[in-house]
């Protein structure tokens, strides 16, 4: 975890979550598992942590993290 500050106006200070890829730090983000628009819950049991470059290869579909997996790695 880091400590960020964003903002221009407020200055606001948060942590956030990172991995490591290579000397890369990855900032990772919450995911419903089973998206919101396909009538998933904001509950902890539909809440997975996913890299951001695997949250957007996913979007707002229900995929397998071992098939997201696939999609992410071809394209790396």
């Amino acid at each position: 975890m880091m400590l960020d500050v964003h903002g221009r106006m407020d200055r606001r200070a948060h942590f956030n979550l990172y991995a490591v890829e290579g000397d890369e730090l990855i900032l990772m983000t919450r995911d419903h598992i089973l998206p919101l628009s396909q009538g998933g819950k904001d509950t902890l049991d539909n809440i997975q942590t996913l890299c951001t470059k695997c949250n957007q290869a996913k979007g707002d579909r229900n995929i397998p993290l071992n098939e997201l997996r696939e999609i992410v790695g071809k394209a790396a």
